[in-house]
């Protein structure tokens, strides 16, 4: 299930990151908190612009997230439950991307936003 997750994290190139600031507001955090726990649906979109998040499983970490990644797209969209849960660490910056946000810039194939979330559901 971890690699099927790391599948889905998608690295985003600068221009894809420049086009995603444009559109989303980016939040700060100070302190280390819980994004998504194991089995729930995520209620947002995440890209890591600054910091790190880590993948956690059953209280243990099991990867880190570097800067520049987008994830959690593919279960919203899919209202499927995640395997892992998110945490974001403290002096991280991130775009959370609401799900109406997604429904909207997929139903325009002329949107900047289209190719980039389409990208990330179409992995498997």
């Amino acid at each position: 299930m971890i690699g099927i997750m790391k599948n889905r994290i998608k690295k985003l190139t600068s221009e894809e990151i420049e086009i995603l600031k444009h559109h989303f507001q980016s939040l700060k955090f100070n302190n280390d908190f819980d994004l998504v726990y194991e089995t729930q649906v995520p209620n947002t979109g995440i890209v890591l612009l600054d910091g790190e998040l880590e993948l956690i499983k059953k209280k243990k970490i099991k990867s880190t997230v570097r800067p520049g990644n987008m994830l959690g797209i593919y279960k919203l969209l899919k209202n499927e439950p995640s395997e892992l849960g998110c945490k974001v660490k403290g002096n991280s910056e991130l775009l959370i991307i609401q799900k109406s946000d997604l429904m909207e810039a997929l139903s325009d194939k002329n949107s900047e936003l289209y190719a980039i979330i389409k990208e990330n559901i179409d992995k498997t």
